[in-house]
């Protein structure tokens, strides 16, 4: 199908790896937006089996195609949509998410409303309507680490109102001016899977933007579909937590989580 090139108030950018199924669903909740135009769809491919289906499906609903020859990562793929994007603000859905409350449209007004803000995290449930849990939260550092492997605290939403701030939100569901997205270098692609949206926010933060979860649009996420093996999505965890924790955190802290992993993932 024919592609906008004009300026669109957003970009929606989806990177597919053993998804294209689930991101067709993920297609249908949002299209009455991509269809009235003022939304473009990219969708980034990183597995190259399924590229015979994307481009299938980009035969019925209006997509900007980038296929890359192999997989280096959620945030390489990220920054390739971003890339060519055309929207004033960048939107990072997971394919595996879908829209089930609330309206797109108001996350551009929110941003329009709200010039300090700079990045937006929608709120995510699992497939049962439960609130996923680490949708959101402050920064990581060996003391909160303790603290919620020791005193297991609840993660208070409800009572904090619909939209609050927050020190970082998930990149299944988050928006991104794509002025500042572009100021900050977009992800760092170091991180292969995992804090790469931590590290985006400390930086848009780093920057002078604020980041803010709104609980008024909702999204379902299915979560762990393009994971292989348990021991493999432990690993890449770690190496990203480790580079988290070097970039952002005194070398002792690193050195201390790295000492105590056993401890927290008991």
């Amino acid at each position: 199908m024919p592609i906008r090139q004009e300026k669109t108030e957003l970009s929606l950018i989806f990177v597919n790896f053993r998804s294209v199924k689930l991101l067709s669903e993920a297609l249908r909740s949002v299209s009455s937006y991509v269809f009235s135009g003022r939304v473009e769809v990219i969708v980034v491919n990183n597995d190259v089996t399924e590229a015979e289906a994307i481009r299938d499906l980009s035969k019925t609903f209006p997509l900007k195609l980038v296929m890359l020859p192999e997989n280096n990562g959620f945030g390489q793929a990220s920054n390739k949509g971003a890339d060519v994007a055309v929207g004033d603000i960048l939107g990072f859905l997971n394919p595996d998410t879908v829209l089930i409350d609330g309206s797109l449209e108001k996350i551009n007004q929110y941003f329009k409303t709200h010039p300090d803000v700079g990045v937006i995290g929608a709120a995510l449930v699992t497939d049962d309507g439960r609130p996923e849990p680490w949708s959101f939260g402050m920064t990581q550092t060996l003391f909160s680490l303790f603290q919620n492997k020791l005193c297991r605290f609840p993660r208070p939403v409800a009572d904090r109102g619909e939209r609050f701030r927050v020190e970082w939100v998930s990149g299944a569901a988050m928006f991104v001016r794509t002025d500042l997205f572009r100021r900050v270098h977009g992800f760092d692609e170091e991180f292969f899977l995992y804090f790469e949206d931590m590290d985006l926010c400390e930086r848009a933060r780093q920057a002078g933007a604020s980041v803010t979860y709104m609980q008024d649009i909702v999204f379902r996420h299915h979560g762990g579909a393009t994971q292989s093996s348990r021991p493999d999505q432990k690993r890449r965890y770690y190496v990203s937590q480790d580079r988290y924790f070097a970039k952002h955190r005194p070398k002792w802290e690193g050195r201390a989580v790295t000492l105590f992993r056993g401890f927290f993932n008991a």
